[in-house]
């Protein structure tokens, strides 16, 4: 009676090991190859930057741009968030972001907590040339810190 209780968990658990490795992933983005030297030249993005303080559901909204630029290292550009409302204190930050082709379009990403908003981000470029991003950060105002949630949504800009 054991040996066949055995048996049958042991076939129970291959078939699971069997079920789980499916290498089927549609929703999975295709990365192929490095992006960072499509940066070379500057690359703007204009848009709409969207801002929620945590815990609440009131929209604040602003003009905001980012610029991309190439670095010396494979895989990695600048990028440069600028709000034209001051009220949002995103003026001119700057980071590292990780960043792949996919799909015909980006992906980029940076989960380091010492990136430039001090929290892990991550976004999109479309074929289109529309960028999507979110990103939380935690803004001092007064004696108060605030979280907020921030949205951006922006095409690029022909110079």
């Amino acid at each position: 009676m054991k040996k066949l209780l055995y048996i049958f968990v042991g076939l129970l658990s291959f078939g699971a090991v069997l079920a789980s490795c499916s290498d089927d992933n549609d929703d999975a983005p295709v990365i192929n190859g490095t992006a960072e030297k499509d940066f070379a030249e500057m690359v703007r993005y204009a848009g709409t930057l969207s801002r929620v303080e945590s815990g609440k559901t009131e929209v604040s909204t602003a003009e905001a741009e980012v610029s991309v630029v190439a670095t010396d290292s494979a895989y990695v550009v600048d990028m440069i968030f600028h709000c034209f409302d001051s009220s949002f204190k995103i003026d001119s930050i700057k980071g590292v972001v990780n960043i792949a082709r996919a799909n015909g379009g980006y992906v980029f990403y940076n989960n380091l907590e010492t990136n430039m908003f001090q929290n892990a981000f991550s976004g999109t470029i479309s074929e289109a040339g529309v960028m999507a991003t979110q990103f939380t950060m935690k803004i001092r105002s007064g004696r108060n810190t605030k979280t907020y949630n921030f949205d951006f949504t922006g095409v690029k800009k022909i110079d």
